[in-house]
């Protein structure tokens, strides 16, 4: 069903309480398959946005997504300051402490 801004504001007080509900159970199953770590879910989504770019998977159904059928448009760039950029997820924020701690927050090698 498609909605048009006026027919949104009509039926508000009927989709926004089930949206939100909907966005909260999706937010605590995500939480509970990251360990609690809900940036690592931030991160993976950053990087699914950026791999399928627009324009690679419009108009494909799902059979065609998973048979990858997809065009040839390139993804867009990405690493690790892209994904730094983008979600405002410092690269070395809560980074390891101690001995061989190597890695940043968002799990490649620092430096």
């Amino acid at each position: 069903m498609a909605f048009d801004h006026d027919g949104f504001g009509r039926h508000f007080g009927d989709i926004w309480p089930v949206h939100n509900a909907q966005f909260c159970d999706l937010l605590i199953a995500l939480r509970r398959q990251f360990g609690g770590d809900l940036d690592r879910m931030l991160v993976l989504a950053v990087i699914g946005s950026r791999t399928l770019a627009w324009g690679r998977i419009t108009g494909l159904s799902y059979r065609q997504f998973k048979a990858l059928e997809r065009s040839e448009t390139q993804a867009a760039p990405i690493n690790l300051q892209s994904i730094a950029d983008y979600s405002g997820i410092p690269p070395g924020d809560r980074a390891p402490k101690g001995p061989g701690a190597a890695t940043g927050r968002l799990g490649v090698e620092a430096g």
